[in-house]
């Protein structure tokens, strides 16, 4: 199981308030996401939130859980975004040919 994944499930699930909203957030099935999150819960060995058939309700370990998970997503995203900045820096060495009179009159 991909990890970043389940945790992005787990927030959209969370920050939706349901399976069906997280997973329209994220435009996959709903038993996707449901998969996801049972098996995320399984790997940490630990109950993350609480089902009814009416609302969700974060366990304790779903709270510290979703804290780390937060911090961890939001880490990779403003990495990301600091290397897509970066992309659009000139530099490197540049070269450039004009003709003399230009270069004398215009570039010194």
């Amino acid at each position: 199981m991909d990890r970043l994944t389940a945790m992005q499930v787990f927030r959209a699930v969370v920050e939706e308030g349901s399976f069906a909203g997280g997973a329209r957030q994220l435009g996959l099935s709903n038993g996707m996401v449901s998969k996801q999150i049972s098996r995320l819960e399984v790997e940490l060995g630990v109950r993350l939130l609480m089902r009814t058939t009416r609302s969700l309700q974060l366990t304790a370990e779903g709270e510290h859980y979703l804290a780390g998970a937060c911090r961890v997503l939001n880490d990779l995203q403003a990495l990301e975004d600091s290397l897509g900045e970066r992309q659009g820096e000139v530099r490197g060495r540049l070269k450039m040919s004009a003709p003399m009179d230009f270069s004398i009159q215009c570039l010194m």
